[in-house]
């Protein structure tokens, strides 16, 4: 594939690093765009905080 930035790449890193093996998150993240699974990956420190914040976007 080709037309990825640098920048892009990393967070796609990133996501992966963080939902990857979680269950219980998995099904929500394929329910939100790209751009508000960043906008939740970058604000939220915890696995509990992004949990928390996928479901209230999600509902």
């Amino acid at each position: 594939m080709r037309g990825f930035t640098r920048r892009n790449l990393f967070r796609m890193r990133q996501f992966f690093e963080a939902y990857a093996g979680d269950k219980k998150v998995s099904p929500l993240v394929t329910q939100l765009p790209w751009p508000h699974n960043l906008i939740i990956l970058g604000q939220s420190k915890r696995p509990e905080e992004r949990e928390f914040y996928l479901r209230m976007a999600a509902h």
